[in-house]
């Protein structure tokens, strides 16, 4: 019942300089696929590390549906703003990042949730 996600995008494939990384953790209740606990925390999104502390309290006790990965999205691109100026440059390309690193989790999990929930 608890899943856990690290990703990373550079440059280039051998570039140890990431443009945008995070880390991703959820706990369902027991036997459901209702959220109980989420951390979202991003780097490259700020000059440390953030946790998207908004966009978790968005998603603890909803169901690990569609209509959760909508709002998540929603939430996470008002959180995940970036100034036009910011350091780094590539403003449109890290705030998209942040959204599909979440999709990619939302879509793990949930394949991961259905065998466990359902066996299949």
């Amino acid at each position: 019942g608890e899943y856990f996600s690290a990703f990373k995008q550079a440059s280039r494939r051998e570039d140890d300089i990431a443009i945008v990384t995070c880390g991703m953790r959820v706990l369902f209740q027991e036997g459901t696929s209702r959220v109980q606990e989420i951390k979202l925390s991003y780097g490259g999104m700020a000059p440390t590390t953030v946790l998207a502390t908004k966009s978790c309290q968005e998603i603890i006790g909803r169901e690990w549906k569609e209509k959760l990965l909508q709002d998540a999205c929603c939430k996470l691109a008002n959180e995940m703003n970036l100034s036009p100026s910011a350091p780094g440059g590539m403003v449109d390309f890290r705030r998209t990042l942040t959204l599909s690193f979440f999709f990619k989790f939302y879509l793990t999990v949930l394949q991961k949730l259905s065998i466990e929930l359902n066996g299949n």
